[in-house]
């Protein structure tokens, strides 16, 4: 190829790139505008709503996993790549209360995640389930960027133990495949003991610890934020009975004057008949 024919395809492959991000932008938009739809549209009242993320790289499971904790019925044989993210909701109902579960499954094709664009839907998160294969030695090897990427977004430490804003469990999908296994489970414990965070190891395909995963995440949210909800409901309780508290003193108050300032007004007006 001459220089001459480079140099014309070259400016057509960065036109290219550059209407195939603004594209890819604009479906974050769309998804975005999805979410608050489905959220006005949701009917059902819940007394906690939860955000979870399953982040971690392209092909370990994560689509996969959330459909079977949605549906144990549910077809994974041909499942595709998640394009940016996906987001799906249940009701629960665990520990006496209802819990609306809001679910992100972030793309982990490296585009995305060398765009930024994925992060934008880490915010506001409650819990993140880090997956990895252990059949693919290079998913658990990126998990440290994946976590990095998370606490940058969500802010907070994070899975470290020490009061982060976000919980967080260690979760390695494939386990069915023993025989192509490449991390093994006492590795992957170590590393999960480092970060201070559960690790379970489950089979979307057999449907292993699905369930379990999902709702062991949720009960660790629930047990962070409840015991602070619950403060902050007494605080404001207690806020609430000091403002009636205050109002009735003051109405006391404004009858005791305007009982006092009638009995001056008849004691003048009867030593004035007495003057007279």
């Amino acid at each position: 190829m001459s220089q001459q024919q480079k140099s014309t395809l070259d400016p057509l492959a960065v036109a290219s790139d550059k209407q195939t991000r603004r594209k890819e932008k604009d479906e974050v938009k769309k998804k975005r505008a999805a979410l608050v739809f489905v959220e006005r549209r949701l009917e059902a009242r819940a007394e906690l709503k939860l955000k979870i993320i399953l982040i971690g790289s392209s092909g370990v499971g994560k689509s996969s996993l959330l459909s079977k904790f949605l549906e144990e019925t549910a077809d994974i044989g041909q499942m595709q790549l998640t394009i940016l993210c996906d987001f799906f909701h249940c009701m629960l109902r665990l520990g006496g209360r209802t819990v609306q579960l809001r679910m992100w499954d972030t793309g982990g094709m490296e585009r995305f995640e060398a765009m930024n664009l994925a992060s934008n839907f880490y915010r506001n998160a409650h819990g993140v389930m880090l997956v990895f294969s252990v059949t693919d030695l290079a998913s658990f090897e990126s998990l440290p960027r994946w976590l990095d990427r998370a606490r940058a977004s969500i802010g907070g430490s994070g899975a470290t133990g020490e009061g982060g804003e976000f919980e967080c469990c260690l979760v390695g999908n494939k386990a069915d495949e023993e025989y192509r296994r490449l991390v093994s489970h006492r590795e992957a414990q170590r590393y999960a003991n480092q970060l201070g965070v559960p690790y379970i190891e489950t089979s979307a395909l057999n449907v292993v610890n699905v369930q379990k995963a999902f709702v062991d995440l949720t009960l660790a949210i629930m047990r962070s934020r409840l015991p602070l909800q619950e403060d902050r409901s007494q605080t404001a309780a207690v806020k609430l009975r000091q403002q009636k508290a205050q109002q009735r003193l003051q109405s006391s108050a404004e009858a005791f004057t305007d009982e006092a300032e009638s009995i001056g007004y008849r004691r003048r007006r009867k030593l004035a008949c007495v003057c007279l």
